[in-house]
């Protein structure tokens, strides 16, 4: 396993990294078999897997059901790119020390439906480009700090107020400097459009913004809606009345 790169591991069985874990760049893990848990040794590949870029913990899904939190630790593997959390059915809070992985560009929580709360530093993620949190049904508000993110291209979903400009839930103010977004999914919070948040949004260099779609959680106006995000002509929103479908 010396000159190993890419490691996929089915945790029924006794996995035996070596010290070529320290070269490792890819890790794909799956399980078909009996549950374990599996934090110990997560806590052990942050801890070892110095050159780590990818680390897919569900492949196939299988891996759904195994853990409840991700160890501190993860701050550890600095070269990491993507993080797929995706179906982690039992995963409720993500650490703090998560959002030390600075070159992070890719972070999957895809039908992670216990997570109830992302972690207050995203913001620090600046080289963030795709975050995917459709299908997180306990994730009720994302940090202000996302505003920061200003390398984002793809958003599924984001949940941001309409109403008002809160000390620390995202709102419409902090996709300001968001301007290389291409796709979006966004669920809209409020009886009501600030329209000074609206205008501060400023939606009219939002330029490669293709896949825009709307997901009204309140008692907002279609064309309220449209009239106050004063959207270039190249940009159809795409309303809808119920929840993202999470594919």
């Amino acid at each position: 396993m010396n000159h190993t790169r890419y490691f996929t591991a089915n945790l029924a069985q006794p996995i035996n990294f070596s010290p070529g874990i320290r070269q490792l760049r890819s890790i794909i893990l799956f399980f078909e078999g009996h549950p374990i848990t599996v934090e110990d040794l997560l806590r052990f590949i942050f801890n070892r897997a110095e050159v780590l870029r990818v680390l897919d913990l569900n492949w196939s899904d299988s891996c759904a059901h195994l853990y409840e939190s991700i160890p501190q630790e993860i701050k550890k593997p600095i070269h990491l790119r993507l993080l797929n959390l995706s179906f982690s059915s039992r995963l409720r809070t993500l650490p703090e020390s998560l959002c030390e992985l600075l070159n992070l560009q890719s972070l999957n929580l895809k039908g992670c439906e216990s997570l109830e709360k992302l972690p207050d530093g995203m913001g620090n993620l600046i080289s963030l480009r795709f975050l995917r949190t459709s299908g997180c049904c306990s994730l009720t508000c994302y940090p202000k700090g996302i505003g920061r993110l200003t390398n984002l291209k793809d958003v599924y979903e984001i949940s941001a107020r309409a109403d008002r400009n809160d000390p620390k839930e995202f709102s419409l103010w902090g996709l300001e400097n968001m301007d290389n977004l291409c796709t979006v999914w966004m669920k809209l919070k409020g009886n009501a459009i600030d329209m000074g948040e609206a205008t501060r949004a400023r939606f009219e260099n939002k330029t490669q913004l293709r896949d825009f779609r709307v997901y009204l959680d309140g008692d907002l106006d279609e064309d309220e809606v449209i009239q106050a995000f004063n959207l270039p002509s190249s940009i159809n929103v795409h309303f809808s009345n119920a929840n993202f479908e999470y594919k």
